[in-house]
């Protein structure tokens, strides 16, 4: 762990609550590292939750803050050791911080109970728990205490014992609205050679980088929870420039939603088709053989051949064009390594699949490079594009 943690606060938990500088205003039961991680294209970082260390994923597209407890049946393996929570600091359901509201939230023989289930597969249920901090107890975090998930490996990835949910959702059970105020900013790179770069900066610490793209988060399209805003057409750079791909005027009304919590950019079909055909066309020249790794999953790679040049291969960028503030176009460029895994033959399979839903999800592949602050309050999103994330 980081050697500027500080002991922030005190009483009977001060030995269990320790935080970054950095992250002064971060989960208080935790010590958060200051880098990040991909992994199976989820963006995970370390945390350390009393005496115990856990890898958690940071997901914009959920609101709820929980890690894997003892006891807990079945559980996800894990060489670390689990957390403990006491049972006076599970909330109950009469407790005005239980959202009983919320469909994720029920009533277990009186205590504040919830169930969620992602998208992958993996379902993780427990009960809400709120621990006191501060020099008058006078403070608290809500947080789940997972008793059961499953599968074994959560997210694909046999690490992870938890997840940081990050979500537009100004609830009692949210981290962002209860300790940082709606606010926070990361940037995590696609180089992760030097994950000590990667950062996520919250509450007072958050910024907005100068000249930073502006986009509005737009509320009814999508769950209220996720941040949606307005992709109004994409272009696909060619020998001829920039060329906006074709597909019906209403193509991106569904809406856009940015989710690190989601490994690869699903795009609306009629999107897709068209960003793929133009990729088919550059590869085909550069003679490359079009096949798919997961057919069921629709993962599309590019194989070489061997006479394939491969140090003349470089796929054609995708650019976003967003509705900004103003009502300007505001653009978002991917260029390869946001676009593409390469193995180790110079194949390059394509991080970006069909969705059959009506709106577009920009995973974490998608968002690298990129400084994002996001905002609730104003209800803004803003974005700088870096070569670094160390600013």
């Amino acid at each position: 762990m980081d050697s500027s943690l500080k002991t922030l606060l005190h009483n009977d938990i001060a030995s269990i609550f320790s935080i970054t500088q950095l992250l002064r205003w971060l989960l208080v039961i935790l010590s958060v590292s200051q880098t990040f991680s991909l992994c199976n294209g989820y963006v995970y970082t370390l945390i350390r939750a009393g005496s115990t260390m856990q890898y958690v994923v940071f997901d914009t597209g959920s609101t709820i803050f929980w890690i894997q407890c003892h006891p807990c049946d079945p559980c996800v393996d894990q060489d670390t050791q689990h957390y403990s929570v006491g049972p006076k600091k599970i909330l109950r359901w009469s407790d005005s911080h239980c959202p009983t509201t919320n469909p994720k939230f029920f009533d277990d023989e009186g205590l504040c109970a919830y169930l969620v289930r992602y998208n992958d597969g993996t379902t993780t249920s427990g009960k809400l728990a709120r621990v006191t901090y501060g020099i008058f107890n006078s403070e608290f975090i809500v947080f789940g205490c997972s008793y059961s998930t499953t599968p074994k490996s959560a997210f694909g990835n046999p690490i992870i014992t938890g997840v940081l949910g990050m979500g537009k959702e100004w609830d009692s059970h949210s981290v962002v609205s209860q300790n940082w105020d709606g606010r926070f900013s990361f940037c995590f790179e696609s180089d992760t050679v030097e994950l000590q770069r990667d950062r996520i900066l919250v509450g007072p610490d958050s910024k907005v980088l100068p000249g930073a793209n502006e986009l509005e988060m737009i509320e009814g399209r999508v769950e209220s929870h996720l941040y949606d805003v307005r992709l109004e057409g994409m272009h696909v750079w060619s020998s001829d420039g920039w060329q906006e791909i074709n597909v019906d005027p209403g193509t991106f009304e569904g809406g856009c939603v940015l989710d690190t919590g989601t490994a690869m950019t699903h795009l609306v079909a009629d999107a897709y088709d068209e960003v793929v055909s133009s990729m088919d066309d550059y590869f085909k020249r550069q003679g490359f053989i079009k096949q798919f790794s997961n057919p069921g999953f629709e993962k599309l790679c590019y194989e070489p051949n061997i006479t394939t040049d491969l140090s003349t291969v470089q796929a054609p960028p995708v650019m976003l064009q967003f509705k900004g503030i103003s009502g300007d176009p505001v653009y978002m460029m991917w260029g390869e390594k946001q676009l593409f895994d390469t193995d180790k033959f110079g194949g390059r399979c394509l991080q970006i699949v069909p969705t059959h839903e009506s709106f577009t999800t920009i995973g974490a592949h998608q968002m690298t490079d990129i400084f994002f602050t996001f905002d609730q309050v104003k209800k803004r999103i803003y974005f700088s594009p870096l070569p670094h994330c160390n600013v």
